[in-house]
């Protein structure tokens, strides 16, 4: 991180024509936020500010910091979630921590981009040709499961605001945006699936080749899924989860190690590898190597599913 004149305004438009704003000196490594064995016991990132890695007793002190470094300095979804999720576990199980990863619910209140609370202040009797999106996004429980017609409107919604954030000032959505948006989640389902109510499993989809399955998952949810609108009018995902590795060091014998990836092991359209991992990784399964010392003596496909023992073989 370079040392900067605090006497720039460096979140915005820096003048050219003096070199007072070059990078010439650093800091040292020992000036950037770390912890240390903080006393709650975990450190999570989300892309979100260091200054909320931890639990609210062993944070860092943002003001103890450079400020012209531009640290984040607030939360996104995906942090606040899995500040939910941890606040009162204890000292939790590897069960619990598969759970906590494959969390796939909104936190409570939003933090998005554009800021969509009114949107919820939306009385579904006061807009009949809408008010059935309305009514769906109200009951939605806030999980973006395949099944879930609520997470489906919530899709389409968030892809009109997002295309739409320049309309927003302040980014903050206007009421005749979010009944612009609902009128856009209306007219899509019913142009390329003859029907509303569709779930997220029909909507987005996780494919490559000639795979096409459900995919569950959100943008910046725990186990997000990011996904653009294709010609058919479903949404194929592009990002997101992607390559998942998981590994325990038990107090006795070797690492365990388990991974999955979202398609295969291979990028050639030809190889058998190149979508063999797609049903295992959108079951959530995950494929176990077991060690004996340096040797792997036996190579499990299928270990786990959210709920099962996950000691079982």
């Amino acid at each position: 991180m370079p040392l900067r004149d605090p006497g720039f305004s460096w979140r915005g438009t820096l003048p050219g024509d003096t070199s007072a704003t070059l990078w010439k000196n650093f800091h040292p490594i020992n000036d950037l936020p770390q912890y240390t064995n903080p006393s709650s016991g975990y450190l999570y990132n989300t892309n979100h500010s260091p200054f909320l890695a931890s639990d609210p007793k062993d944070n860092l002190n943002p003001r103890n910091f450079d400020a012209t470094s531009g640290y984040e300095q607030g939360h996104n979804n995906r942090s606040a979630r899995f500040g939910e999720l941890v606040a009162d576990a204890g000292k939790i199980s590897y069960e619990d921590f598969l759970r906590i990863k494959y969390d796939n619910r909104l936190p409570m209140k939003l933090r998005y981009q554009v800021n969509i609370d009114s949107i919820s202040l939306l009385r579904p009797a006061d807009y009949p040709d809408i008010g059935s999106l309305m009514q769906q996004l109200r009951d939605w429980d806030l999980h973006a499961d395949t099944g879930s017609i609520g997470a489906a409107v919530f899709l389409l919604l968030y892809d009109y605001i997002s295309s739409h954030r320049a309309d927003f000032p302040h980014d903050t959505l206007t009421l005749a945006g979010a009944l612009a948006a609902f009128q856009y989640a209306k007219a899509h389902q019913e142009t390329y699936f003859g029907k509303t109510g569709i779930t997220l499993g029909e909507l987005q989809r996780h494919s490559r080749g000639d795979q096409s399955m459900p995919a569950w998952g959100l943008p910046d949810v725990l186990t997000a899924m990011y996904s653009r609108s294709q010609p058919d009018g479903r949404f194929r995902v592009v990002a997101g989860e992607s390559y998942i590795q998981l590994v325990r060091f038990p107090k006795n014998g070797m690492p365990v190690i388990e991974s999955i990836n979202c398609y295969g092991a291979s990028a050639r359209p030809g190889s058998a590898h190149y979508t063999d991992q797609m049903e295992m990784f959108t079951g959530k399964l995950l494929r176990r190597m077991y060690f004996d010392k340096a040797t792997v003596i036996a190579h499990a496909e299928r270990v786990y599913y959210p709920g099962e023992d996950i000691n079982g073989r």
